[in-house]
């Protein structure tokens, strides 16, 4: 089993759209998913009926109460799912990141031998250091006394915002790359769609929290409007099938 835990401290990146696409990834290739929301402020990963997402109640008279991560981890242990995606929210970032570090979560899952993958985001334009300053901390605290065997880090590159460039250098040539690139398992480029085809039609799904399935088998779409679905739905699936995720 693996859990797959989309994190980042910036709100509104993609990281919604990354754990819908995995949850579709891997119901594609036919493993049984279970998907979680943990975003105690905007569910959206909820708002996707087909995926069965449960929501877990983090908040109490108005806090969060990291206490409540037990019981994810308690429905991951009793789980028998191939892979479990589990959205958090950018409120509930450092609550969890935190948990997972005192609660030595690595170590405990890895008992049970289920791996845990750790997506991070990187969002182009005005998110784009914020995003970076996520993803350095993230590794920075899950790695201080030695990267877990269990764990694995990926990082998806969203460009729908604008591109992710500073100072001419992309991603690659960036430090945040470079100091951290033996820690990473893969990197995952999504692509730039053209906006009044490819992206019209993808926007258009994602805020009707439709699937692609359910984009395409609309029958009131128009033909074209189907086919690009199918299109882009085969495209984002081989982004991540090159990335090793099955």
């Amino acid at each position: 089993m693996r859990v797959h835990m989309i994190m980042q401290g910036k709100g509104g990146v993609g990281k919604t759209l990354a754990s819908t696409l995995l949850a579709q990834y891997f119901t594609e290739k036919n493993k049984k998913i279970v998907c979680f929301d943990t975003d105690p402020v905007n569910t959206s990963f909820a708002g996707y009926r087909s995926l069965n997402v449960k929501v877990l109640e983090l908040m109490e008279n108005e806090e969060i109460k990291s206490r409540n991560f037990d019981n994810l981890i308690e429905d991951i242990a009793n789980s028998d799912a191939d892979e479990i995606i589990v959205d958090n929210g950018a409120s509930s970032f450092v609550p969890l990141s935190l948990y997972l570090i005192d609660n030595d979560i690595p170590s405990v899952l890895a008992d049970m031998n289920i791996e845990i993958c750790l997506h991070s985001i990187i969002a182009g334009s005005q998110a784009l250091l914020d995003c970076i300053n996520g993803f350095n901390a993230l590794i920075k605290n899950f790695t201080k006394n030695g990267k877990p065997d269990n764990l694995s880090f990926y990082v998806w590159l969203n460009t729908f915002q604008g591109a992710i460039e500073i100072e001419n250098k992309n991603f690659y040539e960036m430090k945040c790359f470079k100091n951290n690139q033996d820690s990473i398992k893969a990197v995952l480029e999504l692509p730039e769609l053209k906006k009044d085809t490819f992206g019209a039609d993808f926007t258009e799904i994602l805020k009707n929290k439709q699937t692609f399935k359910e984009g395409y088998g609309d029958m009131t779409k128009p033909i074209m409007v189907r086919q690009r679905l199918k299109n882009l739905e085969k495209k984002m699936f081989g982004i991540l099938e090159e990335s090793g995720l099955c």
